[in-house]
């Protein structure tokens, strides 16, 4: 398969540029309504925007010369997404984690630009790691530029639009084309993930370096380069400094998708499958007791229950509350599953905004047991493809794991780290059109899009 630029000819061109014009100007009466005068961030959208076409332009294929136009989109969506965080924040929530955090990083970042991180350091205080971890991360954004809090909003938005872009082009590697345009369509639009990782916050990072992550591994998992593997290793750092149970999750599905998965048959491919999966096997042994230590969890029996009752009754509490219990046998998944993934049903929304989460829950519930059949009778085969194997085994591990919420606000917003894998799952193996089996349709895709998102 080979690359073309979308916007070769001039009235593609002009298409291209009617685009630009047309999200620009939306994005700047956004600005208007909610920036204020503030100047700098409007350059940043324009720089935003001129990078977000290249990046795009850049990653088309043939079997997707849609592909511009619907990232294009999907930016402009991804902001919006951002101004209702931000505008839910100040006259909803009445503020929350973000405005700590923007004030930590608007006030340290001078010190940042002075080379003097001892004393933004020492301010960080006794808090969790992911939340230090998050503090540091949005000082050093700011440090070229100190934006208002929105603006904090729409760089932080950015970093998980590419996640979201890099989630895309990991699925492209291994599935039919006519899977891509489901799967875009719900990266980049998908209103939990429009709207809950695009402000100031763990959320934001979560999803920016999940993202690239799995760009990073699709592609070592196809090739087995090691420069591949780099950009995976160095976003997972990044999630492991955040949330590290759940970069451990994604780790063990990588893992385990080396160990079973197709990949290159020629051997020089071989032997680097052999290097990459112990490199995997060597992190994992080296990051999982930390993640355990920094989740303060002891590795016992009478440990997992402790943590469970805890997370169980620091979540059970609140105004969306639940009955329900974490999974310690196979009867209890279908349960869980229902319940992180899909809930709250309407009847139990009591807000506008749990209704809305609702309708998303329900219309994904409905494309769940549509593409059911596909996905029966795909499964056998489709679990030689290593990226379904990845999608499979974190979305199982993120239903346990996160069975213990018993709040449906909680599940809502944690619950955009595992939409990408679960639409990755089901459009893979139930998507009505081409078979599914281990090798990769796309293989032709190969470097380019990675090397789009790593250069400059």
């Amino acid at each position: 398969m080979t690359f073309r630029s979308l916007g070769s000819s001039k009235s593609q061109t002009g298409d291209l540029t009617l685009w630009v014009i047309g999200i620009a100007a939306t994005l700047l009466v956004v600005w208007l309504i909610v920036g204020g005068r503030d100047i700098g961030l409007l350059l940043v959208i324009a720089l935003l925007i001129t990078f977000v076409t290249w990046l795009a332009r850049r990653i088309v294929t043939e079997a997707d010369p849609w592909l511009v136009r619907l990232i294009l989109f999907g930016f402009a969506a991804k902001l919006v997404g951002a101004t209702a965080r931000y505008l839910a924040l100040v006259y909803i929530f009445g503020g929350g984690d973000a405005t700590g955090y923007h004030t930590f990083a608007a006030g340290m970042a001078p010190f940042v630009r002075d080379f003097d991180l001892a004393s933004v350091f020492g301010r960080l205080g006794n808090l969790s790691f992911g939340t230090n971890t998050t503090k540091i991360a949005v000082t050093f954004l700011y440090t070229p530029y100190i934006p208002t809090m929105y603006g904090g909003f729409i760089e932080l938005a950015t970093f998980s639009f590419m996640g979201q872009v890099g989630f895309y082009t990991a699925f492209r590697r291994w599935v039919p084309p006519d899977r891509l345009k489901p799967y875009a369509l719900g990266i980049f639009f998908l209103p939990t993930i429009l709207f809950w990782p695009s402000g100031v916050g763990k959320d934001a990072l979560m999803m920016g370096a999940l993202g690239l992550a799995a760009a990073g591994f699709s592609a070592t998992l196809s090739t087995y380069r090691l420069r591949y593997m780099l950009l995976g290793a160095v976003s997972l750092t990044l999630a492991t400094l955040v949330r590290p149970h759940v970069s451990m999750l994604m780790l063990g599905a990588v893992f385990i998708a080396m160990l079973f998965g197709r990949g290159p048959t020629a051997a020089r491919a071989r032997s680097k499958r052999l290097v990459v999966t112990g490199l995997v096997a060597l992190a994992l042994v080296i990051g999982a007791p930390r993640a355990v230590q920094l989740i303060d969890l002891e590795l016992s029996a009478d440990g997992f229950e402790n943590l469970i009752e805890q997370q169980a009754d620091r979540t059970g509490q609140g105004g969306s509350q639940i009955q329900g219990a974490a999974v310690t046998s196979p009867a209890q998944f279908p349960g869980a599953m229902l319940r992180v993934l899909f809930r709250p049903l309407p009847t139990e929304a009591r807000s506008v905004e749990m209704l809305l989460t609702s309708l998303e829950g329900i219309g994904l519930l409905a494309l769940t047991l549509a593409l059911a059949p596909g996905i029966v009778r795909r499964l056998k085969r489709g679990f030689r493809n290593s990226w379904v194997i990845v999608s499979g085994v974190y979305t199982v591990g993120f239903i346990v794991a996160f069975s213990t919420v018993l709040n449906l606000g909680i599940l809502a917003r944690q619950r955009a780290q595992v939409l990408p894998f679960y639409l990755a799952l089901i459009i893979a193996l139930g998507w009505w059109g081409a078979d599914l089996d281990g090798e990769q349709p796309t293989s032709g895709v190969a470097d380019r899009d990675l090397e789009a998102m790593t250069v400059p």
